[in-house]
């Protein structure tokens, strides 16, 4: 890999934040989420935090910390985590394992549009209509379960739900670059007798 450049390691918010935006986080990253990933990994104890002033490094035993530093500290996070997003915001990251979602059996399947109920005499007939919903139902579900995991993962004392949201999205669109495009299916629209 060769030496890169350095930084302090204990240094201010302001100024981790401009050294990962140059030396470390990918294209794409505005202010708010930079700010977010870097309160990530505060949360995952890569950084002693005294003040806004004093964030330190936890790993460092130099004065200094390395780009090269930092990939071994990644590594190290990324296989202790069951989940590894890293690869989405740091340069040249090379794993990337996102969560599968479990197997869905049919008799602990939740629904996403209301609960599983028996037709009575008074519904609609049209059944096309709950065939396209149970259609949504099941392309939108590993979506939401993808979601729920990585909210979760992302989420911690000093990243609020709401920006653990934003990193996860953010997740969601790189992830939806890498994926190619599949056909609508039109279902069926002829009644049922």
């Amino acid at each position: 890999m060769g030496s890169r450049s350095q930084i302090f390691s204990t240094q201010s918010r302001e100024q981790w934040l401009e050294w990962f935006r140059e030396e470390c986080l990918v294209d794409g990253l505005d202010g708010s989420l930079a700010e977010a990933f870097l309160d990530y990994l505060a949360d995952r104890g890569l950084f002693a935090i005294a003040s806004d002033e004093q964030w330190r490094w936890n790993s460092a035993g130099e004065t200094t910390v390395s780009r090269d530093h930092l990939d071994k500290d990644m590594e190290k996070l990324g296989a202790a985590n069951t989940m590894n997003a890293l690869s989405y915001f740091i340069k040249d990251y090379k794993a990337s394992v996102l969560p599968q979602s479990p197997a869905d059996s049919s008799s602990a399947r939740s629904h996403l549009f209301g609960s599983k109920k028996t037709r009575s005499k008074n519904s609609s007939s049209d059944l096309s209509n709950q065939q396209i919903v149970k259609k949504m139902e099941s392309q939108l579900r590993p979506f939401l379960e993808q979601e729920k995991i990585l909210t979760a993962l992302f989420e911690g004392p000093r990243v609020a739900k709401d920006r653990a949201r934003l990193l996860c999205n953010f997740v969601m669109k790189q992830i939806q670059h890498q994926v190619p495009r599949r056909e609508w299916e039109q279902l069926s629209r002829r009644r049922h007798r």
